[in-house]
């Protein structure tokens, strides 16, 4: 979870790219839910299906109506991880 901290390349959701702010927001819900369904799931609850389901439903469908959205997202956080370790990408990292 540190390593989430250490830059922050927004990412989209339901197939719109988000800004910092809005990236961040939905990181906390998102985490916030599926911690919520780790929970639900430890304590035998029956309510895990319809929870789970509905939590990792949203993600689902996010991710593929931001399909096309992803290789540049990916580009972006190759380049933002390797700048925040203070090095250059490497060649032929970025061929999406």
């Amino acid at each position: 979870m540190t390593r989430w901290t250490m830059w922050g390349t927004p990412f989209q959701f339901m197939g719109m790219e988000l800004g910092p702010i809005d990236s961040a927001v939905m990181n906390i819900v998102l985490g916030a839910g599926e911690v919520a369904v780790g929970v639900t799931m430890l304590r035998l609850k029956k309510q895990i299906l319809p929870l789970g389901m509905f939590v990792y439903g949203i993600e689902t469908i996010s991710c593929f109506l931001g399909r096309s959205l992803l290789p540049g997202w990916i580009a972006n956080e190759v380049v933002a991880r390797r700048a925040y370790q203070g090095v250059a990408v490497r060649p032929g990292k970025l061929n999406l």
